[in-house]
């Protein structure tokens, strides 16, 4: 059983966790498991609470929305009054909540379900609560219209989209004017006329160069990751470029005395932290690959010290520092370096 097997067959059996119950199950730390959960749900197989239990997220499954209830007393003093009122009336419209209130309805989205409802002409935001079902919320709103025929009511289970109100620019374009010329200054103006147009044909032409010239800090970046494999013999399997010339991940293969060994290369052109560092390692148990980490910019202290520690003494990382040079800040078991 995989890592992400036995953190499925816990949630599956338990409900809702937090990382500190997956860092028990796994025997691991708190933030190895974050990591953890955070690359399971980047894929779509759990999802992530909006509320937070000392800081942290709640990771669920598909359908286990109201066991989140058990958590429910984390939420701040506004956003309880609101999760209590909605739980009880299971329907609330928008329009006569307060603005206080309205607020709140937003912010407890694990809980508060928008919905649109139209009406005749008119259109309404109302909120239902997660569990509440469908002939309960026609019944509700049917009840708070006060009217309308059922068939004239529309029930649509998400807001409409915001309105944003944006400004029309006008394309101003510019236009030359010549005026009458005057026959005997004429070969004068002319002259001044021709100069001038030469002159805004530099500029265009200087103003097209500018737009056209390359990012030099990406270029910069994508040849030290280059120049890097190149005087370390390695071969490049897979490219990845998570963010132009900022992240990057690849597949790599790295001569050794026991022949080609396959390595998961994570490359960063900013400053590292523990997290960067533990999503790269999560990633490469994930995919069964040890961790070659490159990066440009300075490890924080938290991530100086994890790199020192037992399971993450196995990255390699390396500082990039130019074209030609590579600083070592890791030991690779392999005859390559």
């Amino acid at each position: 059983m995989t890592v992400e097997d036995d953190i499925l067959a816990l949630m599956q059996l338990k409900g809702p966790v937090l990382p500190a119950d997956v860092a028990k199950q796994i025997k691991t730390n708190i933030l190895l498991a974050s990591a953890y959960l955070s690359e399971i749900a980047s894929r779509k197989k759990l999802k992530i609470s909006s509320l937070k239990v000392g800081g942290s997220p709640v990771y669920f499954l598909q359908g286990q929305e109201e066991k989140l209830e058990k958590f429910a007393s984390n939420l701040n003093e506004k956003d309880l009054r609101a999760y209590d009122m909605l739980k009880q009336k299971r329907v609330l419209r928008d329009s006569h909540m307060t603005p206080l209130m309205r607020v709140a309805l937003r912010s407890i989205k694990d809980f508060a379900v928008p919905i649109n409802v139209t009406f005749g002409n008119s259109q309404e935001l109302f909120w239902k609560w997660i569990t509440t079902t469908e002939t309960e919320v026609n019944k509700l709103i049917h009840e708070e219209l006060e009217g309308p025929k059922e068939e004239s009511v529309q029930i649509i289970e998400k807001p409409a989209p915001e309105l944003k109100e944006t400004k029309r620019k006008k394309k101003v374009e510019m236009v030359e004017v010549v005026p009458l010329l005057d026959t005997k200054r004429e070969p004068e103006l002319t002259e001044r006329m021709s100069d001038a147009k030469i002159q805004k044909s530099e500029l265009l032409k200087k103003k097209k160069k500018v737009e056209s010239a390359p990012d030099d800090r990406t270029a910069s970046f994508e040849d030290q990751i280059s120049s890097f494999f190149e005087q370390k013999g390695i071969a490049v399997l897979k490219e990845d470029i998570i963010a132009k010339g900022k992240e990057a991940s690849y597949v790599v293969e790295i001569p050794s005395a026991m022949g080609m060994l396959r390595y998961l290369c994570k490359a960063r052109n900013k400053n590292s932290t523990e997290r960067d560092l533990s999503s790269a390692f999560v990633d490469g148990q994930l995919q069964k690959m040890p961790v070659v980490f490159l990066h440009t910019g300075k490890l924080n202290a938290k991530a100086q010290a994890l790199v020192k520690t037992e399971p993450f003494k196995t990255m390699v990382l390396f500082k990039l520092t130019d074209g030609s040079k590579t600083q070592r800040s890791g030991s690779l078991k392999t005859d390559y370096a």
